[in-house]
C-alpha cells in the first residue's frame, strides 16, 4: 500500500508549502488531470523511498522494536524503465561531421543571419555549448550553467573544472 500510494500522487507532491495542509485525496484528484509523465513519481524516487523504509524498519530491529519479519520492503521495489532520453543513441562520427560543418563554426554572414555562409565567425554560446557537449558528454544545463570563473587551468591547458575539457582541442575548430 505505501508503494502504490507513491503511484498515485503526483511527481511534484511536496515541494510546495501548502502540500503540507492538503488532503492525500486532494493530491490523489490533481495527479488524475496530470500528463502521465507528471502524474507519478519515477519509479527511482519510489525505490528510494522503500530502502529509506528499510533502513528504519533495520535501526528500529537493532533497537529491540519487534518489526514483523515478512515486512521487507527492498521485495517490493519497482523495476525501472529507461527514460526516452537514455534509450536514444549517441550520434554517429558522419553525424557530428555534418553538424559541425555548419555555418556556426565555418563561418556565416552575421550574427543575424547564422545560417547563410560568410567570412564572420562568432564565438558565442551558440559555437561553445555543442563543441563542451561533444567533448565532454555534459548536459545542456550543465554547460548552459557554466560561467567563466568554472574554466581553469592545469599543467598549461584551460579546461573545466567539473570535466576536465581540454580549450586545445576545442580550439582546432577554429
Amino acid at each position: 500500500m505505501f508503494r502504490d500510494i507513491w503511484r498515485l500522487l503526483p511527481g511534484s507532491w511536496g515541494k510546495s508549502k501548502e502540500d503540507v495542509t492538503r488532503p492525500v485525496e486532494e493530491a490523489f484528484t490533481q495527479a488524475a488531470r496530470l500528463a502521465p509523465w507528471q502524474a507519478s513519481f519515477a519509479v527511482a524516487t519510489i525505490n528510494r523511498h522503500l530502502d529509506v523504509m528499510a533502513l528504519i524498519l533495520a535501526r528500529a530491529e537493532e533497537d529491540g522494536i519487534p518489526v514483523d519479519p515478512r515486512l521487507q520492503p527492498k521485495k517490493l521495489r519497482l523495476r525501472g524503465r529507461k527514460r526516452a532520453r537514455d534509450k536514444r543513441a549517441g550520434f554517429k562520427e558522419a553525424d557530428l561531421n555534418l553538424l559541425f560543418r555548419h555555418t556556426i563554426w565555418t563561418g556565416c554572414e552575421s550574427q543575424r543571419h547564422r545560417n547563410a555562409p560568410g567570412k564572420r565567425a562568432i564565438r558565442d554560446g551558440l559555437c561553445w555549448a555543442p563543441l563542451i557537449a561533444a567533448y565532454t558528454g555534459a548536459r545542456r544545463e550543465e554547460i548552459g550553467g557554466m560561467m567563466c570563473d568554472d574554466i581553469r587551468e592545469e599543467d598549461g591547458i584551460k579546461g573545466g573544472i567539473s570535466r576536465g575539457f581540454s580549450w586545445r582541442e576545442l580550439r582546432r575548430f577554429e
